[in-house]
């Protein structure tokens, strides 16, 4: 799916358009809203975002977003901080192909607790997190 400033449209393999909806002005977190109204819009820009540009300008978007529209205080003052930790953590439910495009494409985002390591297996992410815990405890 290619997200642009004027129009959200996706495109089945076979060559129909599923859906089009005229985003004129829209930013591309208001594209993604309205793409999937229901569900999270970091969820649905790490499922539909293939293009490095484009989750870029998520990224700058979706800061914007949270400093005019979450309620955290701490949040609003540092947008940016939060949309990459925002990011970050759903990220850990993404493949790893996905989460290396995103590692790649947007400079500094990192899991919060994993950073940019890409476990291949949920055990290896169990792991991992195992390894974090008891390291602070020592």
């Amino acid at each position: 799916m290619k997200f642009t400033p004027y129009s959200l449209i996706s495109v089945h393999d076979d060559g129909k358009i599923l859906l089009m909806i005229e985003a004129k002005g829209q930013s591309l977190v208001e594209q993604l809203i309205a793409h999937n109204p229901e569900g999270h819009v970091v969820f649905t820009a790490i499922r539909e975002l293939k293009d490095p540009g484009e989750m870029r300008r998520f990224m700058f978007e979706f800061a914007q977003y949270v400093a005019d529209n979450f309620d955290d205080e701490s949040a609003r003052r540092n947008p940016m901080q939060t949309a990459g930790q925002e990011i970050g953590y759903i990220l850990g439910y993404a493949g790893s192909e996905t989460k290396q495009a995103w590692f790649d494409a947007v400079e500094g985002l990192e899991h919060p607790i994993f950073g940019r390591t890409v476990a291949s297996s949920p055990e290896q992410a169990v792991e991992r997190g195992m390894q974090d815990a008891q390291a602070k405890f020592k």
